[in-house]
């Protein structure tokens, strides 16, 4: 039985593909431990209820000021080390420079007092205190690219932040006993930047367990509107919503559009209270009822705008995942992500550009096309099945538990 600490410099509740880890290897007997961060906020809560309901072994370190001692620590070096930076510009401190939760999981990690026999790394923060790790016990270490973090949007000195994670990422990555990308396109990224090409960097989809969601028959829909779903943690601006509802003014008697996340009161404001005869707001739901709720929609929405920045052109959401399990067909923008992977399913959703004027020929299109959309629910639903989690965590399964 082999003992997997899983590291993050999220917390639980924002790290959604390390629990789906975490469940699966501890599923096939795996010993597993959690080191993840608690932020004092709304997410204590919800990764208090993931640990209770999956009874997660996890060590938390604190992102938040207390205890005070610790914070002034690693705020300070998170400060010098921007300076020390520009003077030795080792991994060390291009590590530290780019995130202090570096320094508070190298901290944290010293303090190991149970066995670990593999580690798998979640989130850029991660990564060099898991090689440090891994060469301090002997055992080896996998990293997740969820994101490609040099192409992220990035605030302040960004030319400097860019060039840092490309130094961690190039020169710690190679140390890596596997590297798993999120999106085929985020594997050629990441195999480019190494000039890496081979089996150690795999493929696997952000997808979710297949129990997770349930089929409703045709029946059900029939003499409905057309039912299109968008969710994230927040409803706000920048997300493309203002230029799908812009074009979905134009077909309000034909459609409901239903968000659920946290609404930004602004948000609110410019763009739902004109237009609450066709918008439906819902409070955030846990994942389970998410999941099993999305059966009730016909149309999911992965808008995506490749103006942000080329993670976001290059990424699969999970949310798409969520819609093709589901038997929803897909209404995604133009972005590489989608262009790629959608016309290997053509049959599954629609592609759009970025445009109120290309939304709504793309509303209208669903629209006459809708008791077609119903009838293919069914094989869209086994379509999903091809992506189930169960399978894609599998392409993880022979590196982490190889015998040393």
């Amino acid at each position: 039985m082999r003992n997997v600490l899983f590291l993050t410099s999220s917390s639980l509740a924002t790290n959604p593909r390390l629990v789906k880890n975490y469940i699966y290897f501890k599923s096939i007997g795996c010993r597993c431990t959690v080191v993840a961060f608690k932020y004092g906020n709304w997410t204590d809560r919800v990764s208090e209820e993931i640990i209770a309901k999956h009874s997660i072994k996890c060590v938390l370190i604190s992102a938040s000021r207390k205890p005070l001692a610790d914070w002034l620590k690693a705020a300070f070096m998170d400060k010098a080390s921007k300076l020390l930076y520009h003077i030795l510009p080792s991994i060390y401190w291009s590590a530290i420079a780019s995130s202090k939760r570096t320094y508070q999981l190298l901290s944290a990690l010293r303090k190991i007092d149970f066995p670990v026999d593999f580690i798998q790394a979640h989130t850029l923060p991660t990564l060099l205190p898991a090689e440090v790790l891994s060469k301090r016990l002997n055992v080896d270490f996998s990293f997740d690219v969820e994101d490609y973090h040099p192409g992220e949007l990035i605030g302040g000195n960004a030319g400097a932040e860019v060039q840092r994670r490309i130094k961690l990422m190039s020169n710690l990555l190679t140390e890596a006993k596997l590297v798993s990308a999120a999106s085929p396109l985020i594997k050629k990224e990441v195999e480019a930047l190494m000039n890496w090409n081979n089996d150690l960097i795999v493929t696997v989809n952000n997808s979710f367990y297949s129990n997770e969601f349930i089929f409703l028959e045709q029946d059900y829909f029939v003499k409905r509107k057309v039912q299109f779903i968008w969710f994230s943690q927040k409803i706000t601006f920048g997300r493309g919503l203002e230029l799908f509802i812009e074009a979905a003014i134009q077909h309000r008697t034909k459609i409901e559009l239903t968000l659920i996340g946290s609404l930004d009161t602004e948000f609110y404001n410019d763009w739902v209270r004109e237009n609450e005869d066709f918008i439906i707001i819902k409070s955030p739901l846990n994942q389970v009822d998410l999941h099993k709720g999305l059966a009730q929609f016909d149309v999911g929405l992965v808008i995506e705008l490749t103006s942000v920045d080329l993670n976001k052109d290059i990424c699969l959401a999970n949310k798409l995942f969520a819609y093709l399990q589901a038997g929803l067909f897909v209404f995604a923008t133009d972005t590489r992500g989608h262009l790629n992977f959608l016309k290997s399913y053509a049959s599954a959703g629609l592609i759009s550009g970025q445009s109120v004027t290309q939304f709504s020929d793309g509303i209208k299109n669903i629209i006459n096309s809708i008791d077609h959309i119903r009838r293919n629910r069914v094989n869209r639903f086994e379509v999903g099945k091809e992506f189930a989690y169960e399978q894609e965590v599998k392409k993880l399964e022979s590196a982490m538990l190889k015998v040393p």
